[in-house]
């Protein structure tokens, strides 16, 4: 196989032979194809595990394509979990409704292996991009790690209060430690400050 993770894309449609097809055409190394016959189905799948993008079809007994898709975005943006739905009914209207419900694309069937790999290719792309910029923020978060919650943080001279009691500055005490909580409060010093500053007014 090639280098690299393998694009994980869960193929929703009721008609087994349209499955066979959109597993044919992803054959190649580089695709990891699950299918789901129907949209309950799709969403537990895509509970249990994590895809790159979701070929789904629009008509389905049960649950539609578009309420599965209105579903999955309610947990997915856009730029995380690319939708593409399969329409056998290319009106306008339905391409509007299905873009309106979160679908980053449309592709009508009967669906040639040529248009489908060309269609993914740009969403696939994205995706990439989205995840390196993810990849750099959790970078960035993890060279601050600093998380509110458990030790108090003053909220004038932004001295926390460590395990041991102490007041330190911020950056000493986040530098000493890999993560560190905090909640607010104020340092005794600054404490004084104010109480002075309120006999004074």
């Amino acid at each position: 196989g090639k280098d690299g993770p393998r694009v994980r894309i869960l193929a929703v449609d009721d008609e087994p032979m349209n499955l066979q097809v959109l597993q044919n055409f992803l054959s190649a190394d580089t695709f990891e194809v699950q299918v789901a016959s129907g949209g309950e189905e799709a969403l537990r799948l895509a509970a249990e595990r994590e895809f790159d993008l979701v070929l789904l079809d629009v008509m389905m007994p049960g649950m539609s394509g578009l309420e599965v898709c209105r579903r999955l975005r309610e947990s997915r943006g856009k730029e995380q979990l690319p939708i593409l739905f399969l329409t056998a009914k290319g009106r306008s209207a339905d391409v509007a409704t299905g873009l309106a419900m979160g679908a980053n694309d449309y592709l009508r069937k009967p669906i040639s292996k040529d248009e489908l790999l060309a269609r993914l290719r740009p969403h696939l792309d994205l995706l990439a991009v989205f995840h390196s910029l993810e990849d750099r923020v959790a970078q960035k978060m993890a060279h601050i790690k600093v998380l509110e919650g458990v030790l108090p943080i003053c909220g004038k001279c932004k001295k926390i209060r460590d395990e041991e009691d102490r007041w330190t500055q911020l950056e000493q005490y986040v530098t000493s430690r890999s993560e560190a909580f905090f909640s607010h409060g104020v340092c005794p010093t600054c404490m004084e400050e104010v109480l002075e500053q309120l006999d004074r007014s």
